[in-house]
């Protein structure tokens, strides 16, 4: 065997782990990334959960009653807390959305919340 020959074999051997690395590492990124989209999706099913904590609170409650019968007895404040909430219903309700486009989980049926809208 020649210098020729056993340069062509290490050619080969070197060619190979380049390929093996290149096939580890797209198989990385892809577990990356599929890591990255259940993180997203976790955060905002957290931030749907403590939403949805704030907003059922007997404080919370008792405006949102008020407010479905008048919006006179409010107070300012109170006007304004109804408000912001009304804005994060819509906001939760188009992540809603969003999240049920993107998903890759089958079972996940997120309810829009304007089912529930007065």
């Amino acid at each position: 065997m020649n210098w020729d020959a056993i340069g062509a074999i290490g050619e080969i051997i070197g060619a190979s782990a380049v390929v093996v690395s290149l096939v580890y590492l797209a198989t990385q990124i892809r577990v990356q990334n599929t890591e990255s989209r259940i993180a997203g999706n976790h955060a905002i099913l957290e931030g749907f959960r403590n939403s949805i904590a704030e907003l059922a609170s007997p404080n919370f409650s008792d405006i949102s009653y008020r407010c479905m019968k008048s919006v006179d007895p409010l107070t300012g404040q109170e006007l304004m807390q109804e408000l912001w909430s009304s804005l994060v219903f819509r906001n939760m309700n188009q992540a809603a959305a969003w999240l049920n486009s993107v998903t890759s989980i089958p079972s996940l049926n997120l309810i829009p919340i304007t089912s529930f809208a007065r």
